[in-house]
């Protein structure tokens, strides 16, 4: 599996983390009940047993914003392989004892760490030496397997896509003078980011109470293909 495929994967356990958690904020979900805040420690163990994932794989944990002693403890500890794999499968036991969800938010919260914590116990087995296949892989991490299609099926596609760039050049040439005016300078991503996580925090803020924004920053890197990729970081207060 390539670098950039595996880079996702820790964007998403450190995003994630926070996310399901609700750590950030001392209110939780507007829609917590007391079934959520029974979830609350069953989230902390969990983005502590990913912390711990992140010193045998430093590309899994991308970037962590949680209390520091979380951070310094799976520094200072550094657990085996199996450790965060018997973490993993202890946190999904009691997971599945609680209590039926009561909502919608709480049932989605569930779910989603169940998934989160079934991944990380797949990518303790990778690590270990198991190797899988593409389509299992991205079974095991993403819950997802690529659909496979015919030639003429993206063929169709093809002769869809020259209908709707002609000219000269080729298909791919064409594409891509057509997408250059869509593509943000490199000097106004911090301004466009900001104003993107200003709205989409805005949005969230009217279902799930956030802990508040202290700074967030844009930033650019590249893929192991070349092409580069705009990610984005938030700093949340504790």
């Amino acid at each position: 599996m390539s670098g950039r495929f595996m880079r996702i994967t820790g964007i998403a356990a450190a995003v994630v983390a926070l996310w399901v958690a609700g750590l950030g904020s001392s209110q939780g979900p507007k829609t917590g009940t007391a079934g959520s805040n029974s979830m609350n420690p069953l989230a902390e163990r969990y983005v502590k047993a990913v912390l711990s994932m992140g010193q045998h794989d430093p590309d899994y944990v991308d970037a962590y914003y949680g209390p520091a002693v979380w951070k310094t403890d799976a520094q200072a500890t550094k657990i085996t392989l199996d450790a965060i794999s018997g973490q993993a499968h202890s946190v999904r036991a009691d997971l599945s004892s609680l209590r039926s969800a009561s909502n919608d938010m709480e049932r989605l919260r569930r779910q989603y760490l169940d998934r989160q914590l079934s991944a990380l116990e797949a990518r303790v087995r990778m690590l270990k030496g198991e190797r899988l296949s593409f389509d299992e892989e991205s079974k095991a991490l993403y819950d997802a397997v690529a659909p496979v299609h015919d030639t003429a099926h993206f063929q169709k596609i093809l002769d869809t896509l020259e209908k709707r760039f002609p000219g000269q050049g080729s298909l791919a040439a064409r594409y891509d003078a057509w997408r250059q005016p869509f593509v943000i300078p490199r000097d106004k991503l911090d301004s466009v980011f900001q104003t993107a996580i200003k709205a989409c925090r805005d949005r969230t803020v009217r279902h799930i109470t956030l802990p508040g924004t202290k700074t967030s920053r844009s930033s650019t890197s590249r893929t192991n293909r070349g092409a580069a990729t705009t990610g984005t970081r938030a700093t949340f207060a504790a």
